[in-house]
């Protein structure tokens, strides 16, 4: 990797800025495919070999064609004013802070009848945030052990629960995981490195091949994540694991279009704009109108089969023209 992308990223790491722009963002590429990734805190965690780390996932996105094209650093305390990582984790996030308020009666029934609780009306039911708001004996951490003491069940995606007893205490936790893996992107003094890419290669090819299976352990060896696991003690990481995996990539086209606006709305030189990126542009030449293409990042909802189906996920790990296909033949 050459050293003058380096430097700058290892510099304002240590330059104790809160919100560092790197290089701009440069939207209306040719690319097939744009996408968001970002360099994860532990990345920069003391005793991690930071310079080596970036520098290898460096030379897997240039052996898979993939150009970035804009690189911002934020702190965990930039990222929580900004309420990033809230929109980014967006229903589990509404659910960890809010469920006792929010679930429906149906959401409920599906969770007595999952977890088999009879008597119901001695169960409260805490989102993880609610629980330690209401029992300062926890921590974020402490929490999350408790939560794994336990196999929890699934109501649907990002809707996890169990049942727990605690000192005469009967209740339900819904997505008690969420506190611990929020604080370690908001935690002041962490850092993320966010970057814009594009790449003519398949979707499927950069997430299983460039990337690596979100387990690190079962990730092809020549991935990002599968150089981590196999020679963390190379790069200083205590471990290399689902939580701590390192790196992030856009699931699929139309969630990367939230994911850019999720973090470059609020920062004031990146020059963002909706209709700047490519995805936008695509919908564009495809006949899609330009309300019906803004309204795409709000992650519209269709019957498709006799089942809801979100946007994002039907087009997860789709090349951008596939996806976009989907979305006018299904969506409009």
């Amino acid at each position: 990797m050459e050293a003058n992308v380096l430097n700058p990223i290892i510099e304002a790491v240590k330059s104790g800025k809160t919100e560092v722009l790197l290089s701009p963002f440069q939207f209306g590429g040719d690319k097939e495919n744009e996408f968001v990734l970002f360099f994860k805190p532990e990345i920069f965690f003391p005793g991690v070999d930071t310079k080596a780390s970036i520098s290898v996932a460096f030379d897997k996105f240039k052996e898979h064609n993939v150009d970035i094209s804009g690189m911002l650093l934020l702190t965990g305390d930039r990222m929580n004013e900004l309420g990033i990582m809230d929109r980014h984790y967006g229903f589990i996030n509404k659910l960890s802070k809010n469920a006792s308020k929010i679930l429906s009666t149906e959401d409920l029934e599906k969770i007595y009848s999952l977890l088999e609780i009879t008597d119901r009306a001695d169960y409260k039911i805490y989102g993880g945030h609610e629980f330690l708001a209401s029992h300062p004996s926890f921590t974020e951490e402490s929490l999350d052990e408790f939560w794994f003491t336990k196999k929890s069940a699934k109501i649907k995606g990002g809707f996890y629960v169990q049942k727990y007893e605690l000192d005469g205490e009967k209740f339900v936790l819904v997505d008690a995981f969420h506190p611990s893996q929020l604080k370690h992107y908001i935690n002041p003094p962490h850092k993320t490195l966010i970057l814009l890419a594009q790449s003519d290669n398949s979707w499927d090819s950069l997430r299983d091949i460039m990337i690596g299976e979100t387990f690190p352990e079962r990730a092809v060896p020549e991935s990002i994540r599968g150089e981590f696991y196999k020679n963390k003690d190379q790069y200083g990481m205590k471990e290399v694991t689902i939580a701590y995996n390192g790196i992030h990539m856009s699931a699929g086209p139309f969630e990367a279009i939230f994911e850019i606006g999720n973090f470059l709305k609020g920062i004031a030189g990146a020059d963002y704009a909706p209709e700047k990126t490519n995805l936008h542009n695509t919908m564009i030449a495809a006949g899609i109108s330009e309300a019906q293409a803004l309204d795409a990042i709000n992650n519209p909802k269709a019957n498709i089969d006799g089942k809801e189906t979100s946007l994002f996920d039907i087009t997860e790990i789709k090349n951008s023209s596939d996806a976009v296909g989907i979305y006018k033949n299904k969506y409009l």
